[in-house]
């Protein structure tokens, strides 16, 4: 009887390896990566912490992204509320390409509220709002109090359990 690790679908570790790697430079090539074959390969993680990490994350993203170093990371892990950002970070490459995110998340926007607001670098009137992502990022992302107000449906009850706790 033939022992299963003998079988020709199993490969070994050497093999592998080599495997991944190919999947690696053929991705960096999609990403339009001009990097020697033996450069390092690149990680994100991002872990837990529920929405407080979300935010934090995408101050990371944004950060990464100004200095075109998105696009130059080859595996990305997440957990928990890092898995929300990650999540949504992955879908919106997925729908507008990683060179748009990269542009978008990397340039400097003001919020809906702002009268006016400058590039810390050029010191130019930023006209462009927050990218349609990031913006329903921020507008979903109030698990407490979906509805947002005092008036909204979850105001009264937020009231209500923020009393009810400190009794």
């Amino acid at each position: 009887m033939k022992a299963a690790c003998q079988d020709k679908g199993i490969v070994g570790v050497q093999e592998l390896l080599e495997k991944e790697r190919e999947e690696i430079a053929g991705l960096r090539t999609l990403r339009k990566l001009n990097l020697p074959a033996d450069a390092p390969v690149v990680g994100l993680a991002f872990s837990g912490g529920g929405i407080r990490s979300a935010t934090i994350n995408l101050g990371i993203l944004q950060g990464l992204a100004k200095y075109d170093l998105l696009k130059r990371i080859d595996y990305l892990s997440t957990v928990s509320g890092g898995g929300y950002i990650g999540g949504w970070l992955a879908r919106w490459i997925y729908e507008r390409g990683i060179d748009d995110v990269q542009k978008r998340l990397g340039q400097p926007f003001k919020n809906h509220g702002d009268t006016e607001l400058r590039d810390e670098k050029s010191d130019k009137k930023l006209t462009e709002v927050e990218p349609a992502p990031v913006a329903f990022l921020r507008d979903y992302s109030n698990y407490l109090t979906p509805r947002k107000g005092l008036l909204g449906a979850d105001g009264p009850y937020s009231g209500w359990r923020f009393l009810f706790r400190c009794w």
